[in-house]
């Protein structure tokens, strides 16, 4: 039997106990606002794809053959294989392992090798993924661009060696 708190003497709907709450609540959101780290570029290169847990989901991390990298729910939509283990980087779309279908960076299906039209129903949340750099001793993020976040101007020299190592940031929608 569940215990109540009492409810007011207007006859509002009985409050649930502390106790009681819903520990799997949504609240505030189902995945946090903000940038997160989620790889270094370095370990990302050009082809591989990497499994991620991160906001208590699977995700998959891959790097498209013009070197983009994508970040992505980790799920086929057909049926449900996790695209992290066994999936390939075909061009600029991820290879499911089940079937073969390819899903580009947008999620998007753009092919079903079977079949004569990719599935526009079939798509797989992606979550924007920028790439950065750590300029001089103050740690000022730096775009690729070499346009650093937080101050006017910037000089591509202020980028700190090593800057090909680039760590892959993802981003909550």
């Amino acid at each position: 039997m569940t215990d109540v708190l009492e409810p007011p003497a207007t006859g509002a709907p009985a409050i649930p106990a502390d106790d009681e709450m819903a520990v799997d609540s949504h609240f505030p959101f189902d995945v946090p606002y903000g940038w997160f780290l989620v790889a270094q570029s370095g370990e990302l290169p050009v082809g591989e794809v990497l499994p991620r847990y991160y906001f208590g989901r699977h995700l998959v991390l891959w790097r498209d053959e013009e070197g983009q990298a994508h970040l992505q729910d980790a799920y086929c939509p057909h049926l449900g294989a996790h695209l992290a283990y066994g999936g390939k980087v075909k061009a600029c779309a991820i290879q499911c392992p089940f079937h073969g279908w390819l899903f580009d960076g947008e999620g998007r299906n753009t092919e079903i090798p079977y079949g004569n039209r990719p599935n526009a129903k079939a798509r797989i949340r992606s979550y924007p993924v920028r790439e950065i750099a750590v300029a001089g001793d103050d740690h000022s993020a730096v775009t690729d661009a070499g346009k650093v976040l937080g101050r006017e101007e910037a000089e591509c020299d202020d980028v700190a060696d090593g800057a090909d190592d680039l760590p892959a940031v993802g981003c909550a929608e």
